[in-house]
């Protein structure tokens, strides 16, 4: 009992729970930082969540009743208190894949009703929303238990439980991102209002979960408890659905045209030797001729491209901001390329004969070739452009084919790359192939975003990640966005070139406030990444050291 915590005649001027910090090391080596000092904390910090997803463990919920004033300490008192590793807020944070609260691990959520009363509300069963399932196209049943929550002992009473019915979970086959199907979709909560009224719930194709990393949702639900508890109504609705989440395509403009190519050729019947009664056939080249892709010596493309094509509105996480606001990111990307490739050029002298006479052949085909390329990948909030990040790539440099011209010299070729972040952090570098190259100028013959357009570029391992290699001249290029926890989405940008020892990686982060922030600088990799937002605590970590829970309480 309370009691036995302070003397008889004690005045207690403030109570209240103030373990607040960053918390990490699971139910093995308890520890929590505050005011920048680590201390032994007194029960298990946040650790394996419920469900298996650990793509969660950074995950805050804010928790406050509505008419709370602020803690009853002057500015002195608060410091003298943070001093002795003593944290007071007006508010809480349900922390971590667990739905962790002052060292508890709830399995559910803390609603205050309209009444101020507090319940703590869980789900159970197939569809519990901590791990749950659904099935696509068909209805789905949730169910509720619902228990008064707040109190040092027992709860006076038993749970009540109900029941909701949503008939159609928004997950209609799309054609054109049809993603693979394990026949179970799995279900999570992606974010929850400070009152614990609103709770908005993921949706994700299980097919590629490997309980380690969570795929892109795939569609969200809304719940709202509505009235007093225990006896909440819950009212049920389709957030998102999957032809929401997933984007649009636009494409306009001529691309180039792949085409075969073919000799022109003549041929006569002559004597050879003079006098000797052999009669040969001798063949030389006078030109080229273009035919279908496929179908000459070679395909090669032909045509001067200006493509723009369009990928836009890819929902990449939906969230509650501190002031209850729900806020939408989405991932867009539009590529534009322009260029010259024309016809080649042809020149050759000599013949080719039909017996063992030597050839005296020799021919060459040759053109320059220019493009111009750039891809945009930008985050918005709530349709507002918070972050851009702008790859620009020129190619020029001469094709060759020919009879004494090796396939490592088919193109020489110089490229320019230019990377830029927000318009402000730009790479530039240019990589010179003298002796050829196994890529030439990117013609656009084919699509720039193919593998934006794919299915499983939003679904796999909660990232979503497009190289760039061709395109750049550096060996490994990447662009990756992340949903590092529900309140973060993170833009990273990556090159390598071992040859030249070199390694440049920038990562900036967005916050559902809209603000951003840079990670600890260049050539960040695995680091942990925290920031104090108003109300609500940040935490970014790398999966290597997901199980050690560092999280927010």
């Amino acid at each position: 009992m309370i009691e036995s915590h302070f003397h008889p005649l004690d005045e207690i001027e403030t109570f209240g729970f103030t373990w607040h910090g960053l918390a990490e090391g699971g139910s093995y080596n308890p520890k929590i930082t505050i005011n920048g000092v680590k201390r032994t904390l007194p029960f298990s910090a946040p650790s394996t969540p419920l469900g298996g997803d650990i793509d969660s463990l950074g995950d805050t919920h804010l928790l406050q009743a509505p008419g709370i004033g602020a803690v009853p300490l002057t500015e002195e008192q608060l410091a003298a208190e943070l001093a002795e590793g003593r944290a007071w807020q007006n508010y809480a944070l349900i922390s971590g894949g667990s739905l962790h609260l002052f060292g508890q691990a709830l399995g559910g959520w803390v609603c205050i009703d309209p009444a101020g009363k507090r319940w703590l509300v869980r789900t159970y069963g197939a569809t519990s929303f901590t791990g749950g399932e659904v099935t696509p196209g068909e209805a789905a049943t949730f169910n509720f238990r619902v228990l008064p929550f707040g109190y040092l002992d027992d709860a006076p009473s038993a749970p009540v439980e109900f029941s909701g019915t949503l008939e159609d979970i928004g997950q209609a086959a799309i054609p054109t991102y049809e993603p693979p199907v394990n026949s179970l979709f799995q279900l999570g909560i992606n974010s929850i209002s400070s009152d614990g009224r609103r709770v908005i719930v993921y949706i994700r194709n299980r097919w590629n979960f490997t309980g380690t990393r969570s795929a892109f949702p795939i569609g969200y639900l809304l719940l709202t408890l509505e009235g007093n508890g225990p006896t909440f109504t819950p009212v049920l609705e389709v957030l998102y659905t999957r032809a929401d989440c997933f984007p649009k395509w636009e494409e306009e403009g001529p691309r180039s045209e792949l085409k075969g190519w073919v000799f022109e050729a003549e041929s006569d019947v002559i004597e050879l030797p003079p006098g000797s009664g052999n009669m040969v056939t001798r063949t030389w080249y006078t030109g080229l001729n273009y035919v279908g892709a496929g179908e000459g010596r070679e395909d090669v493309s032909i045509g001067s491209p200006d493509v723009v094509e369009r990928w836009a509105g890819r929902i990449v996480t939906v969230v509650f901001d501190e002031l209850d606001e729900i806020r939408t990111f989405t991932l867009s990307a539009e590529s534009s390329c322009t260029g010259s490739f024309p016809e080649f050029t042809f020149t050759s002298s000599g013949y080719l004969y039909s017996d063992s006479t030597p050839s005296t052949l020799v021919w060459e085909m040759s053109r320059p070739t220019n493009s111009y390329t750039t891809v945009d990948w930008v985050i918005r909030l709530d349709g507002v452009e918070v972050e851009r990040v702008t790859w620009s790539a020129a190619q020029s440099g001469t094709e060759r084919r020919g009879s004494d011209v090796a396939a490592e010299d088919h193109w020489t070729l110089t490229t320019t790359a230019r990377l830029e972040i927000r318009g402000a952090q730009t790479l530039e570098h240019t990589v010179d192939y003298p002796g050829g190259s196994q890529f030439g100028p990117r013609a656009f013959s084919g699509p720039l975003l193919t593998s934006a357009s794919r299915p499983d570029s939003h679904l796999y391992n909660g990232r979503w990640i497009w190289r760039l290699d061709s395109l750049t001249g550096w060996e490994d290029a990447v662009f990756s966005v992340q949903r590092h926890c529900n309140q973060v989405v993170a833009v990273g940008v990556s090159l390598r070139n071992e040859s030249a020892q070199v390694f440049e990686a920038y990562t900036t982060r967005v916050l559902a406030t809209g603000a951003s922030w840079d990670g600890e600088g260049q050539n960040e990799i695995y680091t942990r990444v925290s920031t104090y937002e108003p109300k609500k605590k940040i935490i970014v970590t790398d999966a290597s050291g997901a199980f050690d829970g560092p999280c927010w309480i």
